[in-house]
C-alpha cells in the first residue's frame, strides 16, 4: 500500500513535471490569447464607459477652472483699479485738508493780525487821551501857577501903589494885569477845547 502510494505520487510527479508539453504549452497559448483579449475587451469597455464621461468631467472642470481664474483676474484688476482709486481719493482728501489747514492758520494770521493792530490803535488812543488829560491837567496847574503868581502880583502892586496913594493908577494896572491873565486862559482852554 504504501508502495501504490508512493508509485501514484512518483506519477504524479512526473507528469506535474512535464509542463512545457505540448499540450500544456498550448494551454498556455490559449489562456495568454484569452487574457490578451481579455484586457484589451476590458479595455475598450472601461475607455467607452468610463473615460469619455471622465474625460469630458475633467474637461468641464478644467473649463470652469480656466474661467474661475479669468474671473479673478478680472476681480483682481478691478480690485486694483479700486484701490488706486481709493488711494487717489486719499491723496486728494489729505491735499485738501492740507490747503483748509493752511487756508485757516492764514486767516488766523490775518486776524490776528487785525486785532493786533486794533489793539495798537486803541493803546494809541488811549495813550493820546492821556496825554491830552495830562496836558490839560499841566495848563490847569499852569494857569493856577500864574493866577497865583498874578495875585502875588497884585498883592505886591497894591503893597507898593499903596505906598504911593494913587489908588486909580493901582486899580487900573490890576485890571490890566486880571485882563491879561484872563486872555492867557480863555486861549489856553480854548486849545483845550479843541483838542
Amino acid at each position: 500500500m504504501i508502495h501504490t502510494l508512493v508509485s501514484m505520487h512518483i506519477i504524479a510527479l512526473e507528469q506535474s513535471l512535464d509542463l512545457f508539453s505540448r499540450e500544456n504549452l498550448a494551454s498556455y497559448l490559449a489562456t495568454a490569447i484569452l487574457a490578451l483579449v481579455n484586457l484589451g475587451l476590458t479595455y475598450w469597455i472601461i475607455k467607452r464607459i468610463l473615460f469619455k464621461p471622465i474625460q469630458k468631467l475633467l474637461e468641464a472642470r478644467r473649463e470652469k477652472i480656466e474661467s474661475d481664474l479669468a474671473a479673478a483676474e478680472l476681480h483682481k484688476q478691478e480690485a486694483e483699479a479700486l484701490e488706486a482709486q481709493y488711494h487717489s481719493k486719499l491723496q486728494a482728501a489729505h491735499d485738501e485738508a492740507s490747503s483748509i489747514i493752511r487756508d485757516a492758520q492764514k486767516l488766523a494770521d490775518l486776524q490776528a493780525s487785525q486785532r493786533r493792530q486794533e489793539v495798537e490803535e486803541e493803546l494809541d488812543l488811549w495813550r493820546k487821551r492821556v496825554h491830552e488829560e495830562l496836558s490839560v491837567d499841566e495848563a490847569r496847574q499852569e494857569l493856577a501857577r500864574k493866577q497865583a503868581v498874578v495875585d502875588i502880583s497884585t498883592e505886591m502892586l497894591r503893597q507898593i501903589f499903596k505906598s504911593q496913594s494913587d489908588d486909580s493908577l493901582l486899580d487900573e494896572k490890576i485890571q490890566a494885569a486880571e485882563a491879561e491873565v484872563r486872555k492867557q486862559m480863555s486861549m489856553k482852554e480854548a486849545v483845550r477845547d479843541e483838542e
